[in-house]
Formats: structure tokens, C-alpha cells, sequence
């Protein structure tokens, strides 16, 4: 995941825009996206009011930084490289930043509340500082121990509801009456929630990783979430799935459950 910048909500006018940048109408999908970080974070903004541009490639410059995008105070405005224009975590971080309008990253809104919701890369992850003490005695657990769940939405996704993009859910639950602490497979990583889509056309696979401590702490009851976002194209690839019927998993570290017979329509 690329840097995104921790200067992009602090200053008072708009920084240059880069050449070749083109405001852009919002896609359909930014609707559905807006309702979630405005439900994750519990502030209510209107969305109409955010202009909207992209800039070709893959990040924009920021204060000789690349990134994958900003949003800016004095217009209110986000900025996207082109390539993230459908990538949700990334337009959901920006959006999250239109909705908070402070400083930084805090880790209330960006890992706590949003967090799953909205990308929190490294620098992120950093500006929020250090994860809150967790008890040492605190039970050590494989991914075994949780319950998983994976939703896809919308449940039918075709290229005529958003355009067809839509999000595969991957939800885990600690159930036992006490607080756990998922320890990474040693063998596999630090993966954190990952989904996989197997079909006649191949497969695809992806993580979220789990880049801060506290998203491998579950309080008795907790439910964690991450949200992965997809397109509807005609080859199968990098967050695009083309129509068929898929077998997707989804699951933390090494364990998961699996959806079958997934329509992915036309």
C-alpha cells in the first residue's frame, strides 16, 4: 500500500494541482462508500459538497512525496491518483479525512472506529502512535479460534448496480467469554484477513494485512472487519473478477470459511 500523506488535512490553501489532472464526476459506488465511513466514524458530512479530481499513473506527488491520494481543507477537495479511483480503501481513507477534518491519522477514528473500512498503511499506522497496552495475560490463540463470516455486497454484483463494483465482507469474531490475542502463523505470515476467488477462469488472491498490533486483539465478542473491493471486467486480475461463478474464501491468517457459487454477473 502506498504512503498516504499526514499533511493533507492540515493546510489552508490547495497545494498546485499536477499536471495532466482533470476533475471527474463521482462514480455511483462513492454513495455506498460515503454511507459507510459516515456510519463507521459516526459523523455525518455531505458528500456533494467534495470536488473531485484524478491524475494519471499510480500516485500523486504531495510535498515531493508519492501518494496515492489527498484530500485538501481549502476546497474540500480529493485528489486521486487515476489507477485508486475505484480503489475503495484508498477513496474511504480520503473521504474519512473530508469527514473528521483534523490533523493526521488518529487512532479513534482511522484504526478503532474505521478501521477494515478504510486503508491504514505504514505511515498511517505511525501517525497514529503507539497501540494501547494489552494485559499480559492475555490468551494467545491461532486463527483457529475465531468465527468467520464472508458477505458479498451487493449480493448479485453486475456492471449495472455501481457500475459493478462491490465488496467481498471478510468478518471474524472472537466468541469465547475472554479476550484473545491472534498470534501470526509462523509459517505464513503476518497476513491478517485475506479473500481468495477460484473459478473456471482462474483464481485471485489478496490480503489485508495487519500492520498494527491491536487489529490481532479481539475483546471477548469483537468483531473485526475488512472490506475488499472489486471490479467487474472481462479478464480476471488485480481487484477486477469477470463474469462467472466463483468459490470465494475468506478468512485471518491461515483459517477462513468458504462461499460457494458466487454469481458474478455480465
Amino acid at each position: 500500500m502506498l504512503l498516504l500523506s499526514i499533511f493533507s488535512c492540515t493546510r489552508i490553501v490547495d497545494p498546485v494541482l499536477e499536471s495532466g489532472a482533470q476533475q471527474f464526476e463521482r462514480p455511483p459506488v462513492y454513495a455506498r462508500w460515503w454511507s459507510l465511513v459516515e456510519s463507521c466514524s459516526g459523523i455525518q458530512g455531505s458528500l456533494a459538497d467534495i470536488t473531485w479530481y484524478q491524475v494519471p499513473g499510480a500516485t500523486v506527488t504531495l510535498d515531493g512525496k508519492d501518494v496515492s491520494g489527498y484530500w485538501s481543507r481549502a476546497s474540500n477537495s480529493i485528489v486521486l491518483a487515476s489507477d485508486e479511483v475505484l480503489g475503495g480503501a484508498i477513496v474511504r481513507h480520503e473521504m474519512l479525512h473530508a469527514l473528521v477534518r483534523q490533523p493526521g491519522h488518529s487512532r479513534e477514528y482511522f484504526l478503532n472506529r474505521c478501521g477494515g473500512i478504510v486503508a491504514c498503511a505504514s505511515a498511517c499506522v505511525a501517525d497514529a502512535g503507539t497501540a494501547p497496552q494489552i494485559d499480559p495475560s492475555t490468551v494467545h490463540v491461532s486463527s483457529e479460534a475465531l468465527h468467520f463470516k464472508v458477505v458479498v455486497d451487493p449480493e448479485s454484483p453486475t456492471s449495472f448496480v455501481d457500475g459493478g463494483v462491490f465488496s467481498v465482507i471478510v468478518s471474524a469474531t472472537n466468541t469465547n467469554p475472554y479476550p484473545i490475542i491472534v498470534d501470526p502463523n509462523p509459517s505464513a505470515g503476518n497476513y491478517g484477513f485475506f479473500y481468495t476467488f477460484l473459478g473456471s477462469a482462474g483464481g485471485i488472491t489478496g490480503t489485508g494485512g495487519a500492520l498494527d498490533s491491536s487489529l490481532r486483539y479481539y475483546a471477548s465478542g469483537e468483531t473485526k472487519t475488512h472490506y475488499f473491493d472489486f471490479s467487474i471486467g472481462a479478464h480476471l486480475g488485480a481487484a477486477v473478477v469477470s463474469p462467472g461463478t466463483y468459490r470465494v474464501v475468506g478468512g485471518f491468517d491461515t483459517r477462513g470459511v468458504i462461499l460457494e457459487g458466487v454469481a458474478i454477473g455480465p
